[in-house]
């Protein structure tokens, strides 16, 4: 039999016979169980003093104090009385097992043992013992939640009893006062006779308003839609030919004429970008806007955001810089959309800025993609971030947080706040 390496139970061994110890302790170690022989029992009583075991297997002839005695002791000490007690012994006949179980004995094992019987038994009365425990305890916590429940009661009903008496005295005030309403009814009735003549007039002229206001938005949303698209046309032509000198189709470019070309397609882009938001307000307006869900590089959006918005910053003579960490990677969302946030994020902080630097760091905290925008206004300190937690749906507003360490400068933060709001949604991010 294979032994095992975990504490199955604490059995204290009672029997005068070493050879009976050492086959007992045998069996039962080989099962995982921890053994504590005695020889005696002022032996037993004075190891279960220290420390009070799960199961006894007491012999009764032994010199001195036998078994019953010994199971008697144990019964006798509240501490003691639960702990199951198993007599073995060679005495056969009926009349000592009824003793040892008048005793307080819970089993009886005949010698010579089995040690198959043994650890069945064992066993057994062990099982038996853990969920008596565990029903003991789950009782006093029953009890505990009845007598709290009890005392809650009590309040509830002394609540019920304090309210019951302020309703009949509102109850009282609201009878007097339905006598003074009943005086005033009629008066109130000939002013609504008169005032609902007056309202049926200004409904035909609201209903006539509204008519012509939703002929008005249509007309716009048309409007929007038709001026969008005439603009749109002469963009991507714009963006399409500087894209054939920028492959040099044309003929040889140098690295400033490349990379002035490069910023006149990407303000294009962000041109084309706006003309695209102004159809999505009549789209929004008529519940059609559809966003565009794509991984792309949060990195490299940053990257590009910022060399946009370098001349901005260069005219102000302010520092535009950026700390993106190597473990930023794609995002699932609308990359214009997130591009919008933070080209106007970026144009404020470089516009309420007057001297200084204008600082944007992206890293990954927790598995979050997080985007750190840090400034200067009216020498305070500001510091606000974007993470996956703070964009919300489309159709709520974008939380941002400012905090500085001047609280007269709050009012202008919340108005910095308000300014920076974009409207935006992503769905998923991964790092």
């Amino acid at each position: 039999m294979m032994q095992s390496f975990f504490h199955q139970g604490d059995i204290l061994i009672v029997d005068d016979s070493p050879e009976n110890l050492k086959t007992l302790q045998m069996i039962l170690n080989q099962e995982g169980y921890q053994i504590r022989p005695a020889i005696n029992g002022e032996l037993a009583l004075h190891s279960v003093k220290k420390q009070i075991p799960d199961l006894v297997i007491l012999d009764i002839r032994m010199p001195g104090m036998d078994g019953y005695e010994v199971c008697r002791h144990f019964k006798a000490d509240k501490r003691l009385a639960d702990i199951p007690v198993i007599f073995i012994s060679g005495l056969t006949n009926t009349e000592d097992k009824v003793k040892a179980f008048q005793a307080g004995g819970v089993d009886y094992i005949a010698k010579p043992f089995q040690a198959e019987e043994v650890l069945l038994r064992v066993k057994t009365h062990l099982t038996i013992r853990h969920t008596q425990s565990s029903l003991e305890t789950a009782n006093n916590q029953l009890m505990a939640v009845q007598k709290d429940l009890k005392h809650l009661n009590a309040d509830l009903e002394n609540r019920v009893s304090r309210r019951t008496a302020e309703l009949e005295k509102t109850n009282m005030a609201l009878q007097k006062s339905e006598a003074r309403l009943k005086e005033q009814q009629t008066h109130l009735e000939e002013i609504v006779k008169e005032r609902t003549a007056e309202l049926e007039r200004k409904a035909a002229e609201l209903e006539i308003a509204k008519n012509q206001a939703e002929s008005a938005d249509r007309l716009k949303s048309v409007f929007l839609a038709s001026i969008s698209h005439e603009l749109r046309t002469p963009l991507n032509s714009i963006i399409g030919f500087t894209g054939i000198i920028l492959n040099e189709l044309v003929g040889p470019l140098n690295f400033e004429q490349k990379k002035e070309l490069r910023m006149a397609k990407a303000s294009a882009h962000h041109l084309l970008d706006l003309i695209n938001d102004v159809l999505d307000i009549s789209k929004i307006e008529t519940g059609e806007l559809e966003l565009s869900w794509e991984p792309f590089n949060m990195g490299k959006i940053l990257e590009q955001t910022m060399e946009e918005m370098k001349p901005m910053a260069t005219q102000k003579s302010l520092v535009l810089s950026k700390e993106i960490a190597s473990d930023v990677e794609k995002i699932t969302s609308d990359e214009r959309r997130v591009r919008q946030v933070l080209i106007n994020l970026i144009g404020n902080a470089i516009k309420f800025t007057d001297q200084g630097e204008v600082k944007i760091s992206c890293q990954i905290s927790k598995h979050i993609t997080i985007v750190y925008l840090i400034y200067f206004i009216n020498k305070s300190y500001i510091y606000q971030f974007l993470s996956k937690y703070f964009i919300i749906n489309y159709f709520h507003l974008l939380t941002i947080y400012s905090f500085t360490k001047h609280h007269k400068h709050l009012d202008e933060l919340t108005l910095i706040s308000l300014r920076s709001a974009h409207y935006i949604h992503i769905n998923h991010i991964t790092s």
